[in-house]
C-alpha cells in the first residue's frame, strides 16, 4: 500500500504584523495637556515648558500615559540626549553611574513615569526625555526646565559716602541682579521722625 506524503505549510497571513502596529496607541495624559491617542506613524515629538525654583531640595517631572494595544517593556529618561537611568515594567529603577547622576536623580517606583531632581540649581536647565519602549514600538515626549526664582545674599560693606557699615541684600535671578542698600542715613532719620512724632501725639 502506497501512502501520500502531504506536506502543510503554515503561512503567517500578510500585512498582520502590520496591523498590530497600527492597533498600538497612545495617550499622554500629563504634562497637560493631553495628548492622544497617538498611532505609530505619528513620530512627532513634544516639548512643554515646566518652571522649578532653583535651590529646590526636590523637584518632579512628572509624565502619565495609557496604552492600547500594547506591552509596556520600561521607560527610560534623558537629559540633554543623556540618558539618566530607566524604570522596567515591573518596577525596576536603574540609574546610570555617571556624573553625580545618582546623587542628583531618581525615579519614582509608584508613578508610572515621574522623574525626582535633586537639589536644583541653573544646570538643570535643560530638556528631559521620556522615552516610553513597549512591545511594538517607542513612544517620545520632552519637558523643558526653566530654573526661575532667587536666592538671597547677604553682603556687609562699608559705605564711602557716610564711613558707616551698611548692609547690601544682593537678589540673584536668571535675568538680573539687584542691589538694596539698607540702613541708610536717610531711612534712620526718617524713622527717628516717626518715633518722634508718635511718642509726642501719645503726651
Amino acid at each position: 500500500m502506497n501512502f501520500a506524503t502531504i506536506k502543510l505549510d503554515i503561512l503567517r497571513p500578510v500585512g498582520t504584523f502590520d496591523s498590530l502596529l497600527l492597533d498600538a496607541t497612545i495617550t499622554w495624559t500629563l504634562p497637560p495637556p493631553q495628548r492622544g491617542p497617538l498611532q505609530t506613524s505619528d513620530t512627532s515629538v513634544r516639548t512643554t515648558i515646566q518652571r522649578v525654583v532653583n535651590g529646590s531640595s526636590e523637584a518632579s517631572l512628572t509624565w502619565n500615559f495609557t496604552l492600547s494595544g500594547e506591552i509596556l517593556d520600561r521607560v527610560t529618561f534623558e537629559i540633554d540626549d543623556t540618558r539618566i537611568g530607566k524604570k522596567t515594567s515591573s518596577g525596576i529603577v536603574s540609574i546610570d553611574d555617571k556624573l553625580n547622576f545618582r546623587e542628583h536623580f531618581d525615579i519614582s517606583r509608584s508613578d508610572p513615569a515621574t522623574l525626582i531632581i535633586y537639589n536644583v540649581t541653573e544646570v538643570d536647565e535643560a530638556v528631559f526625555l521620556c522615552d516610553v519602549e513597549t512591545d511594538q514600538t517607542r513612544w517620545k515626549d520632552n519637558i523643558k526646565v526653566q530654573v526661575v526664582g532667587k536666592s538671597m545674599v547677604k553682603i556687609t560693606a562699608v559705605c564711602s559716602c557716610t564711613a558707616r557699615v551698611v548692609v547690601l541684600i544682593v537678589c540673584l535671578t536668571n535675568t538680573f541682579h539687584v542691589a538694596v542698600c539698607l540702613l541708610s542715613n536717610r531711612s534712620r532719620s526718617r524713622q527717628n521722625v516717626v518715633r518722634t512724632r508718635k511718642r509726642h501725639t501719645r503726651r
